[in-house]
């Protein structure tokens, strides 16, 4: 881990930007081929020299979802200036750097769908931007290891106001009650309201997307 953490550092800001929508074409063996080559990016050649010997599926998913979350970190707007500080305070912090760089690194090793890991750059770049505090990035990266991403769908539309209770005619009820595990919904009876389930009445089950859920999302979809 410590071998890749001054390299992912040195690879995480990027000025060139045609170099990250050139990189987005290449397969990962082009990548390892290019190593020599792709300067701007430490990271590929620390890991293609791994790959090269033992050509492991988990560092080719490590590079594989690093330079996806490199590109989406490098992609939209970053607060130039605190843009400049962070970086700073990574170069002179060692601590720091492996602290957090080094959580980044174990999450996006553990990450199967790339879409994920353009949700984790999306909320290290609202941290960088100060819209996260750390404790608060650490909580949302564990929404985005545990959330399955067909649930996303699910999540908006309760954010929108389309599901706002639970039918015992949705046969995606499943997703509902797994986004409520993770903590970003809630549901809770409404007293006001008695439906017929199974023959008997009950109280209907409200649906609605609390404030954790309701910031992952903005800063998902953002």
């Amino acid at each position: 881990m410590k071998s890749i953490i001054p390299s992912f550092r040195e690879s995480l800001f990027v000025d060139n930007t045609d170099i990250l929508i050139d990189i987005s074409e290449y397969t990962i063996d082009n990548l390892i081929e290019m190593s020599d080559t792709l300067t701007d990016f430490p990271i590929i050649k620390t890991i293609s020299a791994t790959l090269k010997g033992f050509h492991n599926i988990y560092d080719r998913n490590l590079l594989k979802n690093t330079l996806v979350f490199i590109q989406e970190l490098n992609s939209g707007e970053i607060n130039r200036d605190k843009y400049r500080a962070y970086k700073t305070t990574l170069e002179h912090n060692p601590s720091k750097c492996e602290k957090e760089l080094g959580r980044v690194v174990l999450i996006l090793n553990n990450i199967i769908d790339v879409n994920k890991s353009k949700i984790l750059a999306k909320l290290y770049k609202a941290y960088i931007n100060k819209t996260l505090t750390w404790e608060e990035f650490c909580e949302y990266s564990e929404i985005v290891n545990r959330i399955f991403m067909e649930d996303m769908t699910i999540l908006k539309d309760i954010y929108d106001g389309d599901i706002t209770f639970i039918s015992e005619t949705n046969n995606e009820n499943y997703r509902i009650y797994r986004l409520n595990s993770i903590g970003i919904i809630d549901i809770k009876l409404d007293e006001l309201t008695v439906g017929v389930i199974d023959g008997s009445e009950a109280l209907k089950q409200l649906v609605s997307i609390n404030y954790i859920g309701k910031k992952f999302l903005e800063i998902a979809l953002g």
